[in-house]
């Protein structure tokens, strides 16, 4: 454990360093000490490394940049850096400074806030990336890859699904893949089945009430009806309805039911021939 600036052991870059502030020195051993117990101190280790990219620290040992600093001094790339980085200001503890009566913000703290404390590094590092309305769904007992899976879940999904609803499937194993159907079918339109044709209705119907029923039903589809007999001659039919456009109103257990798209009557079949 480095106890003084003066025992820390720097390499420097190639850059002229210019006059070396004693802030900087300070960094570099606040920074080695939060790495021998990083799993403890990583929200510190973000804090001054933060710090040290704020102020540029690593220009007093002749670095053009916080990631050549790094990979020299302390072993660590680029990538790791700005994770560290990151953590911190997502989910350090707000600290907030008042100064004549106005709020004056502040760096956060060098802890984590209350609302994040039982999750572990590796957790946080998956939450960076997500909105709020994902992370209220987040909870520290969740494997990585149950946060991946929410992490892919839609904007504004709980405006149809409850939230403790997603967190308790997804812990289950649904996929977000699978919230996201439920979402669709949750928010489409429903279609208007009132002008469906019935099979079985409109056959307990009789006369004027079956005819009304057929003429106000909506068309599913235009087909066009050519009938021949065994022998492969075309039946002769009065009126004749093959070779004509139909209206499909019912297709389904083999049972078929259409309606003439236009109406024929026996004076237009004389005419016809």
């Amino acid at each position: 454990m480095i106890t003084s600036e003066k025992d820390l052991n720097i390499k420097y870059g190639m850059c002229d360093p210019g006059p070396e502030r004693e802030a900087a020195r300070g960094s570099v051993k606040y920074i080695l000490a939060d790495m021998n117990d990083i799993r403890k101190s990583f929200i510190r280790l973000g804090f001054h490394l933060a710090e040290m990219l704020r102020y540029e620290y690593y220009k007093d040992f002749g670095f053009p940049n916080i990631e050549e600093f790094a990979e020299a001094n302390l072993g660590m790339d680029k990538s790791n850096v700005y994770r560290y980085i990151r953590v911190y200001e997502n989910f350090a503890a707000i600290s907030d400074s008042c100064c004549s009566g106005a709020l004056i913000s502040t760096p956060p703290k060098m802890f984590l806030s209350d609302r994040w404390k039982d999750f572990s590094f590796s957790q946080l590092v998956e939450m960076c990336n997500m909105s709020p309305s994902q992370r209220v769904l987040c909870r520290p007992d969740m494997t990585i890859k149950q946060l991946r899976e929410i992490k892919k879940v839609v904007k504004g999904f709980t405006n149809a699904v409850e939230a403790r609803d997603i967190v308790q499937r997804i812990s289950k194993g649904v996929t977000a893949a699978d919230l996201k159907e439920e979402l669709k079918v949750a928010t489409s339109p429903r279609k208007d089945r009132s002008k469906e044709f019935s099979f079985d209705y409109c056959f307990g119907l009789h006369g004027a009430a079956r005819s009304s029923y057929v003429k106000s039903r909506k068309s599913v589809g235009e087909v066009s009806v050519f009938i021949y007999d065994s022998e492969g001659k075309l039946i002769e039919l009065d009126p004749p309805i093959f070779n004509s456009m139909l209206e499909l109103l019912y297709c389904e257990d083999r049972k078929y039911v259409f309606r003439l798209k236009e109406v024929y009557s026996t004076d237009q079949v004389e005419e016809g021939d």
